[in-house]
């Protein structure tokens, strides 16, 4: 079995067994971002605690929590993504993406199937959801989706959903305004569209 399916097995039985987070759209409140601040000059790190009620979960965390406990990545592996995004300014959509190469999902279309746990973005960072692989329902994903105007949220399920389920929802709230074609042009009423982008790639474990 691979890691990336291992990685996505992992996240499947958490959304089975009803796990449920606080979502955060705050990074340096969110509980991987503490276990790093308290672990990262440690030689050898402790696991993070296991997912639960109690703990703040920012979506793009949800493939890197499910990779350590999965043991596709050890603490200390986890501890150098961190400091890759902390100290070196690393994007997490380049740190979370094993390939070269990007998948672009049309939801419209349901195809092509995203590998079991390739990483899926919408909009690269709007959203971050794990690819289950289901070639019979190619856009299904385990995510944690819990967007709140006050940035938290309790009692989010980590849940197998599907990018088109979500779709709608993540356009609206991340809605994209186009500019003017040219200098001095007002922006018709009609340019004004919601773009929303779902790409995929392999993940680095």
């Amino acid at each position: 079995m691979t890691a990336a399916l291992r990685v996505c097995n992992w996240a499947k039985a958490w959304a089975t067994t009803g796990i449920s987070v606080t979502w955060t759209n705050h990074e340096p409140a969110s509980s991987l971002k503490l276990w790093y601040e308290a672990n990262k000059n440690n030689a050898n790190p402790p696991m993070p605690p296991t997912p639960s009620a109690a703990t703040l979960m920012v979506c793009y965390e949800l493939p890197m929590y499910a990779a350590v406990c999965a043991g596709a990545i050890t603490p200390k592996a986890l501890i150098g993504l961190y400091r890759e995004h902390w100290t070196n300014n690393k994007s997490w959509d380049s740190l979370l993406k094993g390939s070269w190469i990007w998948g672009t999902y049309d939801p419209a279309a349901h195809t092509p199937t995203p590998s079991a746990g390739d990483i899926v973005f919408f909009n690269r960072m709007a959203h971050v959801a794990i690819s289950t692989g289901n070639a019979a329902r190619p856009g299904e994903i385990v995510s944690v989706w819990g967007l709140d105007p006050s940035g938290l949220a309790a009692g989010i399920p980590v849940e197998i959903t599907t990018v088109e389920a979500l779709y709608s929802v993540v356009r609206q709230k991340t809605a994209r305004v186009r500019v003017a074609e040219g200098p001095g042009q007002a922006s018709p009423l009609g340019n004004q569209t919601p773009e929303l982008k779902i790409e995929y790639t392999a993940p680095p474990w």
